[in-house]
């Protein structure tokens, strides 16, 4: 499984299992994040590598899934156990339904 539901991230949020990388774009960003997101615009992701922890999970995400899925495996590809990196399914757009701070597109 590559994919991580809105609802386990919750769980997993709340107990600060997690580290989520948030990929999408600076303008993207006034539509609401997932708090506690740690933020890599997808095209930055390559050189700022080092600042994603190779010791916890890490879910990405972005506002679908689409963009996120790619940079998912670009960390697998670069040393990253592909057990403990995920894709959060849906994105941005799937979390809004458990967190009502998130704006509508």
């Amino acid at each position: 499984m590559t994919q991580m539901s809105v609802n386990t991230l919750n769980k997993l949020l709340k107990k600060g299992d997690v580290f989520v990388l948030d990929v999408r774009e600076r303008m993207e960003l006034g539509n609401g994040v997932i708090d506690s997101s740690f933020w890599i615009p997808m095209n930055e992701v390559p050189e700022r590598l080092k600042e994603i922890p190779m010791n916890k999970k890490v879910v990405v995400y972005c506002r679908s899934g689409n963009r996120s899925e790619g940079v998912r495996l670009f960390l697998v590809q670069n040393g990253y156990d592909c057990g403990d990196v995920w894709n959060l399914e849906g994105g941005i757009l799937a979390w809004k339904e458990i967190d009502d701070s998130i704006i509508e597109y």
